[in-house]
């Protein structure tokens, strides 16, 4: 399982929940897009049954939420526990019928109406007018599915998905990726990736079907109550220290600045927060962002610019010149003061610590720390998007 931070919270009433982290090991995911996930871990920490738990990978954007449902002591007088994704919430049957309403509206009718209380805030308004529509026993995935599926035959995309929080999370996606003819049900809101399908797909690359799935109607019981609101982003979310208090994690003012100057993507300015949490000195937080990169970002050979930094993120590889745009991004949405250095058809990025420039090249053998000040390089650049070849 990808590299991230597990978070509990003994709370299973509706409002607002706090999560604390733990430790954990031995985890694995069992992804499933159309019954409930699983999730299963070890930790010397003591949980309850209906817990909630929240994993924030690191290197990926699949996280995953879900309920304690077995606890179990270890030899080690560790825990294990098994968890189930907040997705059964969502196979609940219902009959509702309708006339003359949005897909949107008839969610929020839906959702409203049935005895869990689910939260209405994760859908966005659609414009298409449906006729009359009726569902006897239907669950309540199977019809956002279905809802979905119409909206498609209408030459709209919508996606669905429960994210982390147990909120269904229902709209439009982007209308078009270059390469790949998509139908049916399916959401794909930042990349082809084939865990972003939803249920009865069908992906078509240069005339031929590359990948496909029919809807399955499996059902299982629902159990637990989520919060109708829960935020558990960085400004929010607590980690234990060494004293067993909480303490909040806040994005500092050279960050938001940088952030909102150079347009960093939300997706890197998160995995920036998760890569330099805890992490107190600019010394620290460059040396965490250049450890990341240098495990989990591939060196790719090609010549200039190709990918970008949010592109270099998603494929997981990049030249130098890619990576330094990666690496300066990140940097800046951690605060730093960073630029990228070009001398002889190689980039690398230096990052300005106690008033000099230390070399951060994610690439070459020359690294972590190298060559300080000036030293005859040329060409530097601040703009972590523009420079090229």
């Amino acid at each position: 399982m990808a590299i991230g931070t597990l978070y509990y919270s003994h709370s299973t009433a509706r409002g607002e929940a706090i999560f604390t982290s733990i430790p954990f090991y031995d985890a694995s995911i069992e992804w499933n897009r159309t019954e409930a996930s699983t999730m299963s871990f070890k930790s010397p920490v003591r949980l309850s049954e209906a817990d909630r738990i929240r994993y924030e990978a690191t290197d990926t954007r699949r996280n995953f939420g879900g309920q304690v449902t077995k606890v179990k002591a270890t030899a080690k007088d560790d825990y294990e526990y098994e968890v189930i994704s907040y997705l059964r919430l969502y196979h609940s049957k219902i009959t509702f019928s309708c006339k003359n309403m949005t897909a949107s509206k008839i969610m929020k009718k839906i959702l409203k109406k049935d005895a869990n209380q689910l939260s209405t805030a994760g859908i966005t308004e659609t414009s298409i007018i449906h006729g009359k529509l009726k569902w006897v026993n239907t669950s309540i995935w199977d019809i956002a599915n279905q809802l979905c599926y119409l909206e498609h035959k209408f030459g709209n995309d919508i996606g669905c998905h429960i994210d982390e929080n147990g909120t269904m999370r229902f709209g439009y996606s982007l209308n078009n990726q270059e390469g790949y003819v998509f139908t049916n049900v399916i959401d794909y809101s930042e990349e082809y990736d084939s865990s972003d399908f939803i249920t009865q797909y069908s992906v078509t690359y240069n005339g031929k079907v590359v990948a496909s799935s029919s809807a399955n109607q499996s059902l299982i019981a629902k159990w637990g109550v989520i919060s109708e609101v829960e935020d558990c982003t960085t400004s929010k979310s607590t980690s234990s220290n060494s004293a067993g208090k909480t303490a909040t994690t806040t994005t500092d003012a050279n960050a938001e600045a940088n952030i909102k100057k150079w347009k960093i993507e939300s997706k890197i300015v998160k995995l920036a927060q998760q890569i330099t949490n805890g992490k107190k000195s600019d010394k620290a937080k460059a040396k965490a962002i250049w450890d990341w990169m240098r495990n989990h970002i591939k060196y790719s050979y090609y010549a200039c610019t190709r990918k970008n930094a949010l592109g270099t993120l998603n494929a997981r590889a990049g030249n130098c010149a890619d990576q330094t745009h990666l690496y300066m991004c990140l940097a800046y949405a951690s605060g730093l003061e960073v630029r990228c250095n070009h001398i002889n058809g190689h980039f690398f990025p230096q990052t300005k610590i106690n008033g000099k420039w230390f070399d951060t090249d994610t690439v070459t053998r020359r690294g972590w720390g190298g060559h300080w000040g000036n030293g005859g390089h040329w060409a530097y650049h601040s703009d972590p998007h523009k420079f090229n070849c």
